[in-house]
């Protein structure tokens, strides 16, 4: 159908900013004080942003709670809010729109694209705007409402309730046309391409969708497109005959999207094929629709939205769908769009700020024309499926995408008593509208705000609309904006960033949560002055806790679990901001931490609650020395028991290698507590101890440490070698290792110990004096032992220790160390008797002859004396061991010692038998006793003796006959052949020249 063009009217002059705006028109989501007198009974709390007045542009104002008089609540109304969560939204008013956009004239349809914002209004003008709505142009494209806009980037497109349809170039003023289509117009959407293809697609109250298109002429060609069902799609044969008002007409890549009041059609661009139609009427009734009970879904205008390249969102009424749409050949097509960004409008809505761009020149809606032309139209390679669908809550005036298949609804609640069917119209005035965040899957309700609009007391649902646009950026960082407009208002919606979190908890007073999250919201500096606020909320909340001083100066007292967290925190809080201090190298920074530090420290102090903080005390950075004296002497002086100087300690030696605290003020201060000797001295010297090791003070340390059975002295006096400082100390050092385990002190049993476990208690000792030999006099530790008997046992085992080590050293101290032996070590005796030999033998033997069963070790005496016939008749007389007096006598190779045996052994009939048995060469042995034995003594066996004698004495005659034999035969033999020899002569030959020979 041919329509005339009409002239527009173009308004050159652009519409200046208000400069008397309000620049305080904040809004209260829970306030109505500032347009209504009644409305909604929800109360969500929006945050003060005050902390990002200089972060906004001079367009945006932060919608601040109106009634600035609970910014005086006590402390206790802050106390309730501790548990409340910041919200989802933030909401600011933009205050840089054109003056007459809500003076002069109402907003009817809005486009927000990537780098323009369009905004129609009901007299026909449309608006021009950068995405920061500075002006670009104003012009006057219809006589009456804009009811949709589109653009490409580059051209424009309006369609109004006056039948007109307006293109535009954005940068060419004079490139501009207007056609009459004679009906409303709802619905426009421009050609991706329209600079070159001069195409677009219009509906409205005519109920065709029109394919327009100028052609080589200039003049436009309209097609009004059938679509051709598909096996693959569904179709209804409940879609009416007659043509119903289009409501809408939207483009995904191939696929385009109109709806009526008969339902929704999904339409394949490149093969003109209906992929799925859903009647409105027939799924309705399969859903549960009661016409008597349920709104009039047809009397509402639906909203459609993408949430990516294959998913569509489409909201109408109180009606939620979700689409898929699917390629049925992936592997082999290839895919014909890119996307970019998320765009929406009210009259338009797109999930990109830019359309999709084309690949192929199917993208294109002027394709439909091509396909329209051919004879053969191709099987559509895509379906749409019908993922979700719920009812909400609310009448719909605006949908877009939000999150993780989350959409974003404004509208109204539905409230049935507001619907009349004779009326058959909705009441929604007087009521501020509703922000919904629903869950696609679930179709839970996540998130509800009321916004409260200006002058929304006279506004209704086709008042608002909803968009969304993501600003350009390189890396897509940047965060979603939804754009709130209405008749009377224009509100920016912004998820709440980590610094929207952050100001709102510091609003709220909660600078525990603004800590926790302000590293990455704020500077070092900032976020640490946040912590400090959060400190001294909890050292007050400590000192309300427990306002009795006297009582809380107790150190005894445990610290409760909560009061263990506190610590944490602030530890925490002092220790990040030193670390970010650090990394931006700010020595003010750090110096202002280290003034808080001491600061707190001093409260905690004052409260007699340093307990709680102590062991958070820092040393990186280090306080001034004060501040650690100040602890220190707050448990030296209040610590009047047992467990408050080991709380002292415990502190003393964790500080000790910092070098933190007055050092000398201390041990000068724990001398004095150790004079007064009272119950606490111990732990006092064990404090001091600690204090002059650390100063390598060791000859002060050690005279404590003796007193303190501390076994450390022997590490110290072993590697400093200080053991010859304290000689008259030396028993005492010794003992300290016995002391260990005997509280009572008592060495009276000491000499009852085993040389074995002497040697286990005592190890530490009899090394530090094993590895001090050369430094210290052996007599005169051997004289200090002798004072002490009961400890002989000691100076045994370390004698014995110093001569396996070091035998000469302990040569002179032979007799000493025998002596010991005989008392301590009988049966190593003897041996030490054979491999010593220094020691005084006769005193060695008085000693022995002291003894019982010292008999060995006198014999050998005797022995090594040259006394072997004592040393043979103790063994005759004591031992009486015949084989050992023989052994002896043979060792000693003397004759007249074994005469002396065999005589005095005559009557003694166990040696007389042991000599006749004892073999003797000569046999020299048998005569001699045999002459010498006495007639009365009688000789056990002697007769088998005898025959044993005569036996071997036959014996050896016998081979020594045969010896001889042997013998003779071989000299007669050697004596023939040397006979034989000596007869034979030789022959000479004589070769001389006189020639003489034999």
């Amino acid at each position: 159908m041919d329509v005339n063009s009409i002239d527009i009217e173009n308004n050159d002059q652009k519409t200046h900013i208000n400069d008397t705006a309000d620049n305080n028109d904040n809004i209260n989501l829970n306030d109505k004080s500032n347009d209504a007198t009644t409305g909604s009974d929800t109360d969500i709390e929006q945050p003060n942003n005050d902390t990002e007045s200089t972060e906004k542009s001079d367009n945006e104002e932060d919608m601040d709670d109106a009634d600035t008089d609970d910014d005086d609540e006590d402390d206790d109304e802050d106390d309730d809010d501790e548990d409340e969560n910041p919200p989802l939204l933030k909401y600011t008013r933009i205050t840089k729109l054109p003056q007459n956009f809500f003076q002069r004239d109402s907003i009817s349809a809005c486009h927000f694209y990537d780098n323009i914002f369009l905004f129609g209004t009901h007299s026909g003008l449309l608006h021009i705007t950068y995405p920061d709505f500075t002006t670009i142009r104003t012009l006057k494209c219809h006589r009456s409402s804009i009811l949709s806009i589109d653009t490409d980037g580059s051209y424009f497109i309006t369609g109004s309730i006056d039948g007109t349809v307006v293109i535009g170039s954005i940068e060419n003023e004079s490139d501009i046309i207007a056609f009459d289509f004679k009906r409303p117009i709802n619905s426009v959407v421009l050609d991706n391409d329209y600079k070159n293809s001069k195409t677009f697609l219009s509906g409205g109250m005519a109920g065709d969708v029109i394919l327009s298109q100028r052609n080589w002429l200039g003049n436009r060609v309209d097609t009004i497109l059938i679509p051709k069902h598909s096996s693959k799609g569904s179709s209804s044969s409940s879609f009416s005959v007659l043509k119903q008002p289009i409501l809408g007409i939207f483009k995904l890549n191939d696929v385009l999207i109109w709806i009526n009041n008969e339902g929704i059609i999904f339409l394949d661009i490149p093969t003109r094929t209906t992929l799925l139609t859903l009647s409105l009427k027939d799924y309705l009734q399969t859903d549960g629709y009661d016409k008597e009970k349920d709104l009039p879904i047809d009397l509402f205008k639906p909203y459609v939205h993408h949430l990516e390249n294959s998913r569509i969102i489409i909201g109408w009424c109180n009606n939620i769908w979700s689409f898929k749409v699917t390629s049925s050949n992936s592997n082999s097509r290839k895919k014909r769009h890119q996307t970019s960004r998320t765009s929406s409008s009210s009259s338009q809505p797109r999930l990109d700020n830019k359309r999709f761009n084309a690949t192929t020149t199917n993208s294109n809606i002027g394709s439909i024309l091509s396909s329209a032309a051919s004879s053969f139209r191709g099987t559509p390679e895509q379906t749409v499926e019908l993922e979700y669908h719920f009812k909400i809550s609310m009448l719909l005036s605006g949908i877009a995408s939000f999150k993780d298949d989350q959409v974003m609804c404004l509208g109204f609640d539905i409230i049935h008593s507001d619907f009349t069917e004779e009326k058959m119209e909705i009441k929604l005035k007087s009521l501020p509208p509703q922000l919904k965040i629903f869950d696609l899957t679930t179709s839970d309700e996540i998130y509800q705000d009321e916004i409260v609009c200006k002058n929304f007391q006279n506004l209704s649902l086709n008042d608002y609309h909803l968009g969304k646009f993501i600003p350009p950026n390189d890396d897509g960082g940047n965060p979603p904006q939804y754009f709130l407009i209405s008749s009377s208002d224009a509100i920016k919606i912004q998820e709440f960033k980590l610094k929207d979190h952050y100001d709102w908890y510091i609003e709220k007073n909660e600078f525990g949560k603004a800590w926790d999250i302000g590293n990455y919201a704020v500077s070092p500096k900032e976020r640490f002055q946040v912590g400090l606020k959060y400190i001294d909320k909890l050292i007050h909340s400590i000192a309300v806790s427990n306002p009795n001083k006297s009582a809380a100066m107790s150190v005894s007292t445990a610290a409760p679990t909560t009061h263990n967290t506190i610590s944490e925190k602030i530890s925490s809080i002092f220790e990040q901001a030193y670390n970010g201090s650090k990394e931006v190298n700010d020595e003010e920074l750090n110096e202002f931490i280290k003034d808080n530090w001491s600061r707190i420290i001093s409260k905690f102090l004052d409260f007699g609650k340093i307990d709680l903080i102590v062991n958070k005390v820092p040393q990186e950075p280090k306080l001034d020395t004060t501040i650690y004296d100040s602890i220190l002497d707050y448990y030296l002086d209040n610590g009047n028991s047992l467990k408050g100087i080991n709380e002292f300690i415990e502190i003393l030696e964790k500080w000790s290698k910092y070098s933190c605290f007055s050092t000398n003020y201390f041990e000068e201060k724990l001398e004095h507590k150790i004079e007064l000797h009272n119950e606490l001295e111990i732990s006092y010297r064990n404090a001091v101890i600690l204090l002059y090791l650390h100063e390598q003070r060791y000859s002060k340390a050690i005279i404590h440490m003796i007193k303190t059975n501390d076994q450390r002295i022997f590490d110290i006096l072993s590697t400093h070698n200080l053991l010859t400082q304290f000689l008259d100390q030396i028993i005492n050092i010794i003992l300290l290792p016995y002391f260990r385990n005997n509280i009572e002190n008592d060495t009276s049993k000491i000499n009852n110990l085993s040389n074995d476990e002497i040697e286990a208690v005592f190890s530490d000792s009899i090394q530090l004096i094993a590895s001090n030999r050369n430094r210290i006099s052996i007599s005169k530790l051997i004289k200090r032992f002798q004072k002490f008997p009961n400890l002989s046992r000691i100076l045994f085992v370390i004698l014995r220790r110093l001569s396996k080590v070091d035998p000469q050293l302990i040569t002179q101290y032979e007799t000493e160390l025998i002596g010991l032996y005989i008392k301590f070590d009988k049966p190593n005796l003897l041996q030490v008797l054979k491999t010593k030999s220094n020691y005084d033998i006769e005193k060695v033997i008085e000693l022995c002859s002291k003894e019982e069963n010292l008999y060995n070790e006198l014999i050998f005496l005797w022995g090594k004396i040259g006394e072997t016939k004592k040393a043979l008749s103790l063994i005759i007389d004591e031992l009486k061991d015949p084989n050992l007096a023989i052994d002896f006598v043979k060792s000693w190779g003397d004759s007249e010692l074994w005469e002396f045996m065999i005589q005095y052994s005559w009557n003694k009939p166990a040696f007389i038998t042991a000599l006749l048995e004892y073999p003797d060469e000569y046999n020299e042995t048998y005569i001699k006793v045999i002459k010498g034995m006495r007639n009365d003594v009688e000789i056990p066996s002697l007769s088998k003796t005898v025959g044993k004698i005569t036996r071997e004495n036959f014996l050896s005659l016998k081979v020594n006959k045969n010896i001889y034999q042997i013998v003779d035969d071989e000299t007669t033999g050697y004596a023939i052949d040397f006979l034989k020899l000596t007869q034979k002569g030789k022959i000479f030959q004589n070769n001389d020249d006189d020639g003489i020979g034999l």
